[in-house]
């Protein structure tokens, strides 16, 4: 069937992003170069009004704020000292960073950049989901020593995206494509209804929203 544009016209809303970025020992080298450029990238496709924050974590955890800053030109200079100075060194501890983050920013996007494996999925699947509110992670595993089912977990349960980075492909490319599907104009709750035939079990089930310019599929 075919549709009006439903997003023709439609006000784009200023959201909050929350940047996590891995800078254990493992990150050394291309990788954080990469996820470097990839942070610069996103950060250049923020609209005026949207807020962000930077989180980096190993062992520890820092952030570029105290809590997300309105994007300016001056805010975006300022980050992009920030993540120039980025170094990589330690473990990989994600439980605090990420509640740090979904505390400060419950409704925000969360773009996880990782290539880490960590012993406590469980608790980090647990606590995440806890805190949040509307908040929606999308997860990029870099190498293959990440773990893959908590990220999967993540994106899924929180309605994001979780994309996995092999050896030799570009970081930057593919995250600054996933971050501009998820800060797109959306629709949620949608709901189906059909006409003149039964219908079911239905895929995916609950319903996906709308985003602009991306293909909407169901099958039944």
């Amino acid at each position: 069937t075919v549709v009006p544009d439903l997003f023709e016209g439609k006000a784009v809303e200023p959201q909050d992003v929350v940047f996590l970025i891995d800078t254990s020992g493992s990150m050394a080298g291309a990788s954080l170069a990469e996820a470097r450029s990839a942070l610069r990238l996103c950060l250049r496709h923020l609209r005026e009004g949207d807020r962000f924050n930077i989180i980096s974590f190993n062992s520890v955890f820092d952030a570029f704020s105290p809590e997300p800053v309105l994007f300016t030109q001056r805010t975006l200079e300022e980050a992009d000292k920030w993540v120039g100075a980025l170094s990589a060194d330690g473990g990989t501890e994600l439980l605090a960073p990420l509640l740090h983050a979904l505390k400060n920013a419950p409704n925000a996007i969360v773009v996880l950049l990782t290539d880490g494996q960590v012993g406590n999925e469980a608790q980090i699947l647990r606590e995440a989901l806890a805190v949040r509110k509307r908040a929606r992670v999308y997860s990029f595993g870099i190498g293959t020593n990440v773990s893959d089912a908590l990220l999967c977990d993540l994106s899924r349960e929180t309605r994001g995206a979780m994309e996995l980075i092999h050896p030799g492909e570009r970081i930057d490319e593919k995250v600054t494509a996933q971050f501009a599907r998820a800060v797109a104009p959306r629709i949620e709750e949608v709901s189906v209804t059909f006409d003149g035939v039964d219908v079911q079990e239905l895929s995916p089930a609950p319903l996906p929203p709308l985003v602009d310019g991306e293909p909407w599929v169901l099958f039944g």
